[in-house]
């Protein structure tokens, strides 16, 4: 899903510079015209994937021919740079794309043969790609940096996932249409394995392309300033490759990269990258981690699973999603995030005192609003809230291929129970003592009342817990709102 969502925002990405560079880019508008024509079909094809009204083969010949004109378009770029290393640079680069692709339709074919029948023509696709795979790596020899190549042979080649792919394609090979004894999930996720170390080694040569391109426009403009001293035309010259070299190669990179990094944070909240004081996820060394005091909420829909059964699918997605961007920005807004989201519930950090009583009571304001607003459309909801304060560890756990951030401590599982409590004092918003004696905000305060020191699961140390109140004043925001 990461990948769709990357591959989505780099096409849009592509479609906003071909409509903001028209002029630079006239001499591939034919082929440009082309690729965007593919590329509006993107969502369509997906859709008929996943309904299964495409075959494995349309499917597979949607996403070579996309390939195709992408590649394409490098390739007629490349002409135009009279920089004969960076040319070889973008040629390898685009050979080495292609065999990934290739690579990749290698794990889906051969999913096919291994799961379901050793069809003839399956297997001869099959054969077909290994040999398209073999002919675009010969390519990517042909012209790589020598450096380039070193790193794919340290990363790829020696590397076991890659051996133990090659044996098993052997295998599939030499049966010569005939079906074999692999197992289909073990050739599924060497493949994998080995399609994320080639994507790997083409982020590397991404990287690496980028710098030469840096290196070789500081290089073009310090050699030509020297040697056209009181040449004007020189300088003129050397101004005029810096700019093509800029706008040609290097912006679109960065700005590709700054795009990926915008994407990823759909995953990665950047209220958790501030939390580990990182700008970017690549920064975060797995297995860092912090220790900081934060407010957990945790937020649930009560009797979600009664409600859901009453809505289609479509209308259970359609319904938490507008849930969800219904209380995202008040979390946003009063400094927060939101850390997990969990079937239905949510699980938020604040970093800053008071802020999440705040969420808090403004939070059950929009879900009233809400309920006003969808009445005979949605059934109506009530939310349990709790939150508790104290130490956490957070950090980046998981393994080389795949990577979160996540919370541990014991303030999270105590926030959880109390959001579980709400249910049996018939309490919207319920709060720790802990919480409570952070805030000093006399300006702005929060109504609250005691319930009583309750003993929760899982912790030795009963909690004192108090409902935060929703008063009449805040009430009446509601009812204005909806007779305007």
């Amino acid at each position: 899903m990461t990948q769709r969502v990357m591959t989505s925002a780099n096409a849009s990405l592509y479609i906003s510079y071909y409509s903001i560079y028209p002029t630079e880019g006239s001499f591939i508008i034919e082929e440009s015209e082309q690729a965007l024509n593919i590329l509006s079909q993107l969502a369509f094809v997906r859709d008929n994937v996943t309904s299964g009204k495409l075959s494995t083969i349309e499917a597979f010949q949607y996403y070579t021919l996309l390939n195709s004109y992408l590649c394409e378009l490098t390739q007629i770029v490349s002409k135009h740079i009279n920089l004969i290393t960076i040319k070889n640079d973008l040629l390898a680069f685009t050979y080495f794309v292609k065999y990934k692709e290739s690579i990749a339709k290698q794990r889906g074919i051969g999913s096919v043969l291994l799961n379901y029948n050793f069809t003839p023509f399956i297997y001869n696709y099959f054969v077909s790609t290994v040999a398209e795979s073999d002919q675009y790596f010969a390519l990517f020899t042909g012209v790589v940096d020598s450096n380039l190549f070193e790193y794919y042979n340290q990363f790829i080649t020696t590397s076991n996932f890659t051996m133990i792919s090659s044996s098993l394609r052997t295998t599939i090979l030499s049966r010569l249409g005939q079906s074999t004894q692999i197992d289909p999930l073990e050739w599924f996720n060497n493949m994998t394995l080995l399609i994320n170390g080639l994507k790997n080694v083409e982020d590397y040569m991404n990287g690496y392309i980028v710098q030469k391109c840096n290196t070789a426009y500081i290089t073009t403009v310090v050699s030509l300033t020297l040697y056209s001293i009181g040449f004007f035309v020189l300088i003129a010259v050397a101004a005029i490759v810096a700019i093509v070299i800029t706008r040609s190669i290097i912006r679109p990179w960065h700005r590709m990269h700054t795009l990926q990094d915008e994407t990823m944070r759909r995953y990665v909240p950047t209220g958790f990258l501030r939390l580990m004081e990182r700008r970017a996820l690549n920064e975060v060394e797995l297995g860092e981690y912090i220790v900081k005091s934060l407010d957990v909420l945790f937020a649930d829909i009560r009797g979600f699973t009664s409600l859901s059964e009453k809505m289609t699918p479509k209308d259970n997605f359609e319904f938490l999603n507008q849930y969800l961007s219904l209380v995202g920005p008040i979390f946003r807004n009063n400094h927060g995030f939101i850390d997990k989201y969990i079937g239905d519930g949510v699980m938020g950090l604040f970093p800053l005192p008071e802020c999440s009583l705040y969420a808090c009571v403004e939070i059950q304001l929009a879900i009233q609003q809400f309920n006003l607003k969808n009445k005979g459309v949605y059934p109506e909801i009530h939310l349990g809230i709790g939150v508790h304060s104290g130490s956490v560890v957070a950090g980046l756990i998981g393994e080389l291929g795949r990577v979160q951030g996540t919370i541990i401590s014991d303030t999270v599982n105590t926030a959880s129970r109390i959001e579980g409590i709400t249910k049996v004092f018939g309490a919207r918003i319920l709060t720790s003592l802990d919480t409570l004696s952070t805030f000093n905000n006399v300006s702005r305060p929060v109504i609250t009342r005691p319930v009583g020191v309750v003993k929760v699961v899982g912790r030795e140390k009963a909690v004192e817990l108090y409902e935060v109140l929703i008063t009449e004043l805040d009430q009446s925001k509601i009812n204005t709102k909806a007779n305007i």
